[in-house]
């Protein structure tokens, strides 16, 4: 009986030995699993570093400077141009362009300066007993030409005047035409006469002194400018005082004669050297004359 005691005690103490352990090695496996899963949540986390401390700051100044806005971009000259220039030692003007009437029966004038339009308002109508010679209205002036003389942009072609010279002497007098003309053709034929008696004037001139007037070339040339240069005088002889038909006649005639000067100046050039500004107004006159009897211009 006793040994059965002592037996069952010490088959209790075992058990409670080894339970004793088993509850040790769990709480040790439970404590080994959250150390675990701590040092597994450190490792997600991101750590956030914490910025240096400026050991010597830098205070802004208490009285900041006003910012000055931006020096803007300097245009060249060209683009930006003074106000005031120097006027060119000879200022160039340009042919201006004819205004179409106004008002039935009444023109402009020949609008080349101010003074020229006030004093021809009181010609714009025809007199009593003239016959008008119609207009051509599908012609309009070319204003791109700049001319070498100042002189032909300050012609009255309403005021009275003789040309021409001591051998044949014409009068220009509006004001007792039989025809009423135009004042852009009334235009076109006194300048073009005056450009070419400019240019027939300074041929001759220029020939004498050079002396090429016994050359076979220089002496073709010039009959060939002092014919185109009689040929204007009687056309603008002719201008209000001969019928529409009559006058286109004369101005055909004119621009042949300008054709064979200009193949003469074409053949010699040397020659045309001497007078090539003074051909060059003339030349600009005829083709403007050509443009309004629709015919060819000089080439």
């Amino acid at each position: 009986m006793k040994r059965k005691y002592v037996f069952a005690v010490a088959v209790s103490v075992a058990a409670f030995s080894f339970n004793f352990a088993a509850a040790q090695n769990q709480r040790q496996d439970d404590k080994g699993r959250q150390t675990s899963s701590r040092q597994t949540n450190q490792d997600r986390r991101t750590p956030q570093i914490r910025p240096a401390i400026n050991q010597h700051p830098v205070r802004p100044p208490q009285n900041q400077p006003t910012r000055q806005p931006t020096n803007p971009l300097r245009r060249s000259p060209s683009q930006d141009p003074p106000t005031q220039t120097r006027p060119p030692a000879n200022p160039v003007q340009r042919r201006p362009s004819y205004n179409p009437p106004t008002q039935p029966g009444k023109r402009p004038g020949p609008g080349r300066t101010n003074q020229n339009q006030n004093q021809n308002q009181g010609h714009f109508r025809p007199r009593p007993g003239q016959v008008v010679i119609q207009p051509n209205r599908h012609w309009a002036p070319n204003v791109g030409h700049q001319f070498n003389s100042s002189i032909y942009l300050s012609i009255d072609i309403w005021g009275a005047t003789s040309f021409g010279d001591a051998g044949h002497s014409y009068d220009w007098a509006p004001s007792t035409w039989h025809y009423s003309v135009e004042d852009s053709l009334m235009d076109i034929v006194y300048v073009s006469e005056r450009t070419s008696n400019t240019l027939r004037t300074s041929f001759e001139h220029q020939m004498d002194q050079e002396g090429l007037r016994s050359s076979s070339s220089g002496q073709q040339t010039l009959e060939r400018v002092q014919r185109l240069d009689e040929s204007l005088e009687r056309l603008r002889s002719q201008t209000g005082n001969v019928s529409e038909s009559e006058m286109q006649g004369s101005a055909v005639e004119v621009l042949a004669l300008a054709q064979q000067v200009a193949n003469a100046f074409n053949r010699y050039p040397d020659l045309l050297q001497l007078v090539q500004y003074e051909w060059a107004d003339c030349l600009f006159e005829l083709n403007e004359l050509a443009r309004y009897y629709d015919e060819p211009g000089i080439r």
